[in-house]
């Protein structure tokens, strides 16, 4: 099985509900990302990839030549006349049998359906990147969607597995960005705080940016040392950031983690075992895996706000006092 970043890292979580074929769900933002980066990195494929569905569809429909109406009956009652064949135009409905037929006309014809609304807002942010500077000029320095196939010669088994990347940006020799590679993530919030949880633990885009840089310097000899990330919020006003994955810890940790689950993995092939959520090195009570915080939490619980209350906002009550319920007491 070829292994990607995005693989390596659903394998990570839990081996063996991967290797019995689980896939993220689908959502609307990852839709809206997928048109986004096929719109701002390789445009020329928009037509073969998608289809636009269209706001309205025409209908045949039996009018009254008197009062106007348009029904399916082929006589008015209430002008007691014949109607005539007319085409009509109606809001577009899923609910239609037109409707329906031309989606399945698409979906074979392998097209992903989109509506107008997405587009439009694709190109509204896409504006919105055009307008920064430096994101414009790192993206226009760059190749677009950069395939990459190697192999993981694992020290452990001895097996030889196939890995594989799609670099989003590789800016070329000639530019200023030339020691780069980049990614283009459309996220929900491109604070640098939330932006850090997401690439250094909830998504580990990290482990994504040291597995392409080692692709890329294994399959052209350079030597290629920083991993950019060009970000770009989802809605409006299509917020945009600039990362660059820091070289003195998150680097180093990301590649030691994509060589572990790349050992893991051919672990896993080796062994036939795979792995569940429980199967791990962390604490575990007869069979159950502990839950815990870990210092820093601690800290910060202990340091949280506290809510105020002054004197005479309640009366305190002590135990055994007449209209106290002892029962009703913290022991």
């Amino acid at each position: 099985h070829p292994m990607s970043s995005s693989s390596l890292r659903e394998f990570g979580k839990c081996p063996l509900r991967w290797i019995r074929g689980y896939n993220p769900p689908e959502s609307k933002a990852k839709d809206f990302g997928s048109v986004l980066d096929c719109l701002l990195l390789t445009p020329k494929q928009f037509e073969a990839r998608y289809v636009v569905q269209p706001a309205t569809y025409e209908s045949k429909g039996m009018e009254c030549p008197e009062c106007g109406s348009v029904t399916d009956s082929k006589k008015c009652a209430k002008c007691n006349v014949q109607r005539r064949e007319v085409t009509v135009t109606k809001d577009w409905s899923n609910q239609s049998t037109t409707c329906a037929a031309w989606t399945e006309q698409q979906i074979a014809a392998g097209k992903e359906i989109v509506s107008e609304e997405t587009v439009l807002d694709c190109a509204a942010a896409i504006a919105r990147v055009q307008q920064d500077e430096i994101l414009s000029s790192f993206i226009d320095a760059s190749d677009k969607q950069v395939l990459i196939k190697g192999e993981w010669h694992d020290p452990k088994t001895g097996l030889k597995i196939p890995v594989q990347c799609l670099i989003d940006l590789a800016p070329r020799e000639d530019t200023e960005f030339a020691s780069s590679l980049g990614d283009f993530k459309s996220c929900r919030f491109a604070g640098q705080e939330a932006f850090r949880r997401a690439a250094t633990k909830q998504y580990r885009y990290d482990v994504q940016g040291a597995l392409d840089l080692a692709l890329w310097n294994a399959a052209t000899g350079e030597e290629r040392t920083t991993w950019c990330w060009v970000l770009q919020e989802s809605y409006e006003p299509w917020q945009t950031g600039r990362r660059i994955m820091g070289q003195n810890y998150a680097l180093p940790r990301a590649n030691a983690t994509y060589k572990r689950l790349l050992e893991n993995y051919c672990a896993c092939l080796k062994s036939g075992k795979w792995p569940d959520y429980e199967d791990t090195d962390e604490g575990n009570v007869q069979g159950w895996s502990v839950v815990e915080i870990d210092e820093r939490d601690a800290i910060d619980e202990q340091f949280a706000p506290k809510f105020i209350f002054k004197d005479g906002d309640f009366e305190v009550e002590t135990p055994g006092e007449e209209g106290t319920d002892p029962d009703d007491v913290p022991h």
